[in-house]
C-alpha cells in the first residue's frame, strides 16, 4: 500500500466556480499512484474552498472508496504549509482572471515542488 497523496488546495475569497473546483482534484486523483488507496485534501482556505472541499468529499467519499481510495479533509495553516511544504505531492490553486497568485502560491512556484496547479476561472 502506498503512501497518501496530499493534495494542498488554497483559492481566492472570490472564487465560486464548484466545477472547476471538481474538475482539478479529479485531474489529481486521475494522477494517483495505482498503489495509493488515500487522499489527504489539505485546504488552506478561505471559507468558500473549504466548503469545496468538504462538498465534494460528501459527494464523492462512496464512489472513491468503491475504488479502494480514502478520503479525507484537513483544514491546515501557512505555518504548517511551511514547515511540512515537502511532504506535499501537489497544490492546487483556483483564482478569477486578473487575480495574482498567493503568497503562498509564489513561494511553491519559486521552490518547484510540489506541482503547482493554477486554474483560472
Amino acid at each position: 500500500m502506498g503512501e497518501p497523496m496530499k493534495l494542498l488546495i488554497q483559492g481566492t475569497k472570490s472564487f465560486n466556480q464548484y466545477e472547476i473546483f471538481i474538475n482539478a482534484v479529479g485531474r489529481s486523483i486521475r494522477s494517483m499512484d495505482p498503489e495509493d488507496s488515500e487522499l489527504k485534501l489539505m485546504t488552506l482556505g478561505p471559507a468558500n474552498i473549504n466548503s469545496m472541499a468538504y462538498e465534494f468529499t460528501n459527494i464523492s467519499e462512496d464512489t472513491l472508496r468503491a475504488n479502494g481510495i480514502r478520503v479525507k479533509v484537513i483544514k491546515v495553516t501557512r505555518n504548517w504549509v511551511k514547515e511540512n511544504i515537502d511532504e506535499l505531492d501537489e497544490f492546487i490553486y483556483l483564482c478569477n482572471p486578473k487575480e495574482p497568485l498567493s503568497d503562498m502560491a509564489t513561494l511553491i512556484d519559486k521552490k518547484g515542488r510540489p506541482d503547482l496547479h493554477v486554474f483560472r476561472y
